[in-house]
């Protein structure tokens, strides 16, 4: 699932949500799970490459 290469694409990130709303996670506790991986999502990657000027 997502991170099995040590990032989380776009795509993972929206089936991670889909089965979060499935198991009836409310967002301030996915939010808080997200926390841990923050360093993992393509996104936040790509945000933080532009902002280095790369």
């Amino acid at each position: 699932m997502g991170a099995a290469d040590d990032e989380i694409s776009n795509d993972e990130a929206q089936t991670i949500n889909q089965i979060a709303k499935e198991l009836g996670l409310d967002r301030p506790t996915l939010n808080a799970i997200r926390e841990a991986y923050v360093d993992r999502f393509a996104a936040i990657r790509a945000a933080r490459r532009l902002a280095r000027g790369r």
